[in-house]
This record gives structure tokens, C-alpha cells and sequence, in this order.
């Protein structure tokens, strides 16, 4: 019963609601694309899914944030996550996606909106997640899910290169997290605090909030 709920009636009346959100705003960010139709091996990552609205307020407005923290969308499709992050006072946003149709529907979304948003530099990146340096000014870094185990391995290593070269604190938010315990025994990273959401008692979504700095 649940499942059906969850599935026939929930999820649903979800997505109905953010893609009234998105006409009224005039941009197309509720998109569930699998790679195979964007002509992109499963190999290198999961489906196109953007993090539920309802969520990322409250996500965000956890961030202490100021005028020069950089925020990275890591896998940032169309880009709900990059406009959210926008009405924050961040320096810079970057998103950072292997699909260049993804990124140019992403920049046709933040060019609709970025009159009502507080940062106004935002760049757009085509590239494999393994293959991107993680930029050495980057303060937080986004992921819902983007890539496999060992992608996300080579995420963190880039982040740890990273705060080698320039020590400081980076904060990683992680939504729905898969393999976060393998990966906490792998790095330097503290965790800072946990969300959760039983929606509605359906299913259970979190985030993790992560910090990695020099020891």
C-alpha cells in the first residue's frame, strides 16, 4: 500500500507542484532524464534528477555563507540546485555536469532567473566528474547521487588535493547518500550534521553535511 501510495499518488502530486513552480518562473528544471537518451554511457553516472524543492531551503539556509564562498553543483543537470543556491550571497556558482545538452538547458534556466538571485557569476562546466579539478578557492561542493562508488572516489580525491594545496575548510552536502560510510573511512571528513525526512511515512530522505580541512 505504501509503495502505491508513494508511487501513484505522492510522488505525483510532487512533481506536479515544481512543474508549476517552473512555469511560473517561466524555466524547466523537474527533469528525470537516464543517460542512455543523452547518448551517455551508465557507466560514468546516474540519471538526471533534481533534488526536491521542498528540501533545498531548508538545506541552504543551514550554510553560513558569505561573499567569497564558492558553491560547486556536482553533477548540476538543469539546474534547480545551482538557482537555489543563487539567492544566497555566494561569489561564485559552478555547475559541473558530463552532459553538454544538460548545461546549456541549465544556462537558458539561470538567465531566466538570475534578475531575482543575489549571485550573479555563475559558470557552467561539460566535463567527466573524474576528469575536474576541484578549483582551489571552492568552499562548498552539492551532490544528489551523480556517480557511482568510484567517481565519487575520485571527487574526493580531487577535493583533498584540493584543501592540500590551499588549507581550509570545505563543506560537502550530500543528498540521499549512497556509499557514505566507505567513503567516510576513506577521507578526512567530519560529519556536521544529518537531516532527515520521513515524507509523510512513504520513504525516508536525508543529508549529510560533511567537513574536509588538514588535519
Amino acid at each position: 500500500m505504501k509503495e502505491y501510495v508513494r508511487f501513484k499518488i505522492y510522488l505525483p502530486v510532487i512533481r506536479i507542484w515544481n512543474l508549476v513552480v517552473d512555469k511560473y518562473y517561466g524555466i524547466d528544471t523537474e527533469l528525470v532524464i537516464e543517460l542512455p537518451s543523452l547518448g551517455l554511457d551508465l557507466k560514468i553516472g546516474n540519471r538526471q534528477e533534481s533534488t526536491p524543492t521542498r528540501h533545498l531551503k531548508k538545506i541552504l539556509s543551514f550554510l553560513s555563507i558569505n561573499s567569497e564562498d564558492i558553491f560547486i553543483d556536482m553533477g548540476s543537470g538543469a539546474g534547480r540546485v545551482m538557482i537555489a543556491a543563487g539567492r544566497f550571497p555566494f561569489k561564485k556558482i559552478i555547475g559541473v555536469d558530463v552532459s553538454e545538452k544538460l548545461n546549456k538547458i541549465c544556462k537558458i534556466n539561470i538567465q531566466k532567473m538570475k534578475h531575482r538571485l543575489e549571485c550573479k557569476k555563475f559558470e557552467n562546466i561539460t566535463s567527466n566528474a573524474s576528469d575536474y579539478q576541484i578549483p582551489d578557492k571552492a568552499t562548498f561542493i552539492y551532490f544528489f547521487n551523480p556517480f557511482g562508488m568510484e567517481v565519487m572516489k575520485d571527487v574526493f580525491h580531487s577535493i583533498s588535493k584540493s584543501v592540500s594545496v590551499n588549507p581550509r575548510k570545505v563543506k560537502i552536502i550530500w543528498y540521499n547518500p549512497k556509499y557514505d560510510r566507505e567513503l567516510e573511512q576513506s577521507f578526512p571528513i567530519k560529519k556536521i550534521k544529518e537531516m532527515k525526512w520521513d515524507n509523510f511515512g512513504l520513504f525516508p530522505s536525508r543529508c549529510l553535511f560533511y567537513e574536509m580541512s588538514i588535519s
